[in-house]
């Protein structure tokens, strides 16, 4: 199958975190990982993060803090600097308001519930009136899913990384692919009239593509 952002008309692309692989990150992490320091990450992700001339806006997640809790390093804002595409906007929660409409960018901690939409339906509850957003995106688990909760479309992120040793131990198969959403904003910036959603999954991932 082929697609690409580009055939959508994307305006702008959210990224919920975990732009690198990060450091020490687990037992074994160093021989599941073809570029170990932080110059290497950020020069791989300056290169090979798609220039499509639209617009990222990203979170840093636990692997891209890693580096920052390890050093003092903050490797999203280095790929930032030298990429004006990239909008590095926070770590692990950043609200946003874009065309009118309130988004949430989440990274979470910890493992997933044995229901995917449980950490989804609990984080958009625990949201108070005046923050809470439209859109809840959530990324971390490497899963997809969706929910709509006090009027929350909430959202589990798909990735773009293939299953490593790590997850294959861990019993842990990646959902990957993308998730487009074409929104109307209603009247009065009073939230979403209607919105249409387009999730695109990738069945067969490259081969090591960690």
């Amino acid at each position: 199958m082929h697609w690409a952002a580009e055939d959508e008309k994307v305006d702008v692309f959210l990224h919920a975190g975990d732009l690198v692989q990060g450091v020490n990150m687990y037992r074994g992490w160093l021989h599941e990982t073809f570029l170990v320091g932080a110059d290497e990450q950020r020069d791989y992700a300056i290169e090979h993060y798609p220039k499509t001339g639209v617009p990222t806006k990203i979170i840093g997640g636990n692997h891209d803090q890693s580096f920052k809790k390890a050093d003092g390093f903050n490797i999203l804002a280095a790929v930032a600097r030298e990429r004006p595409d990239i909008e590095y906007v926070g770590d692990s929660g950043a609200s946003l308001k874009i065309n009118g409409i309130a988004f949430y960018l989440w990274h979470p901690s910890g493992g997933l519930a044995y229901a995917k939409s449980y950490r989804l339906q609990k984080q958009a509850a625990g949201f108070s009136g005046g923050a809470k957003p439209d859109i809840l995106l959530t990324g971390h688990w490497h899963v997809y899913a969706k929910v709509l909760e006090r009027n929350v479309y909430g959202f589990l992120a798909s990735c773009f990384q293939s299953q490593t040793p790590y997850e294959l131990e861990k019993g842990l198969a990646p959902q990957i692919g993308g998730l487009v959403l074409e929104i109307w904003p209603a009247p009065e910036g009073r939230g979403i009239a209607r919105m249409r959603e387009t999730h695109v999954p990738f069945f067969v991932p490259n081969a090591h593509d960690y």
